[in-house]
C-alpha cells in the first residue's frame, strides 16, 4: 500500500503526547484486492527518546475512490 498525507494539523500538544487530524490517502501498488481511499482522523503520537511515534488511530471517515 501507499500512504500519503495531505494535510495535518496539531491539535494539542505538551511535548510528551500530542493529537494531530490528518487526511490521508491509501492506494494499492499491489497485491490481494484494496479500495483505494481517502481517511480523516486523528493520530495519537507519544514521544519515545527522540522520535514521536503513532500510539493510537480513531478514524473519522474513510471514502473510497
Amino acid at each position: 500500500l501507499n500512504y500519503k498525507i495531505i494535510d495535518m494539523k496539531v491539535l494539542e500538544d505538551n511535548g510528551s503526547e500530542a493529537k494531530v487530524e490528518f487526511t490521508q490517502i491509501t492506494t494499492k501498488i499491489s497485491g490481494p484486492d484494496f479500495k483505494d481511499n481517502k481517511s480523516t482522523g486523528i493520530h495519537l503520537l507519544k514521544k519515545e527518546d527522540d522520535s514521536w511515534k503513532i500510539f493510537s488511530t480513531q478514524l473519522n471517515d474513510v471514502k473510497y475512490l
